[in-house]
């Protein structure tokens, strides 16, 4: 009776060993996928990084650019006022560049809003991907 106890203890044992043994591997199996993923991850934040270094950059040439047309703006502004006064052909002229001007000064303004909104998406892209450690 004990020998049959014993035998069933180490067929039970045997089976338990063998589901520890699939288990074990499964979860070896389960954190290479993981492995795998977060590597991919890894890669995509690399990339993701190294795209917001570069329209930080393409962001912040783009602001000195708006930046120095709209001081050109103001001076050609300037200038055609005081072409203004001295014939009304060159007054009509110097209407249609003032028009012109003030677009180009309203195309700025947004481009300047909108370099200022990406530069803050690029901020909160730095900072939301700085929270990632990366493993060596």
């Amino acid at each position: 009776v004990v020998a049959d106890e014993v035998r069933k203890l180490a067929e039970r044992t045997q089976k338990a060993t063998t589901e520890i043994s699939a288990l074990v591997q499964g979860t070896q199996t389960e954190m290479n996928n993981v492995i795998v993923s977060m590597e991919g991850v890894t890669s995509q934040v690399h990339q993701g990084v190294e795209s917001s270094r570069l329209i930080s950059s393409v962001l912040e040439e783009i602001q000195q650019g708006v930046a120095m047309l709209q001081s050109m703006v103001e001076n050609i502004s300037s200038a055609t006022q005081e072409m203004a006064s001295t014939s009304s052909q060159i007054q009509q002229d110097i209407s249609s560049i003032s028009s012109v001007s003030n677009e180009v000064k309203t195309t700025s303004d947004h481009l300047a809003e909108s370099a200022s909104g990406l530069e803050h998406i690029s901020d909160n892209l730095r900072q939301l991907m700085s929270r990632f450690r990366l493993k060596n």
